[in-house]
Formats: structure tokens, sequence, C-alpha cells
């Protein structure tokens, strides 16, 4: 869904950031913990590539807990049911959506 097979057999360093972005992405949603931690997930991938990623999430948001660190929260918002603002290290917002 990621659209990673032209890149299997390159060096992970001579890859762009965005598809570097994807197999670790790719990687987290292959392990099988319990929960699952990005941050800035959608940081160098293109619209289509966040739309997948979106899909993704929508997919596994049921059975891990997923705990976001995002500028985006337009791309959250609609996964998470607890969202914590923070400024400077301090939280200026805590609340239940």
């Amino acid at each position: 869904q990621l659209d990673l097979s032209s890149n299997l057999n390159k060096p992970f360093y001579k890859l762009s950031g965005g598809m570097k972005q994807k197999f670790l992405i790719a990687l987290a949603f292959g392990r099988a913990g319990k929960a699952m931690i990005f941050d800035e997930p959608t940081a160098n991938l293109d619209p289509s590539a966040r739309e997948r990623f979106g899909e993704l999430l929508h997919k596994y948001a049921a059975s891990k807990s997923l705990i976001f660190i995002s500028h985006r929260l337009e791309e959250v918002g609609g996964l998470v049911n607890r969202m914590i603002c923070m400024d400077l290290g301090r939280i200026i917002d805590d609340k239940n959506v």
C-alpha cells in the first residue's frame, strides 16, 4: 500500500526522505506490538502517501494504542480520542475528543 516495491533493493541511505519515511512506517505496521508511537509520521510524504498512511491508521486504530507527535492535527483528528497540545514543553490543552 505504500508503494515500496521499486526500492526494495536500494540501500536505505540512498533513498529519498519520503521513501525512508515510508519504509519506517511499513516497519512500524509490521510489528506485533499493542502500541505504536509516531513522531511527525507524515513528514516528507507526498499527499498521496499521506492519504495511504491515513488509510492504514484507520485499519489499525481499533486494535492498537496509537500515540502521535504531530503539527498536522487535521491528519490525526479523526483517529484520536484524546488530544494534548503543548507549547515550549508545557501542556496548554488536554481534552477528550
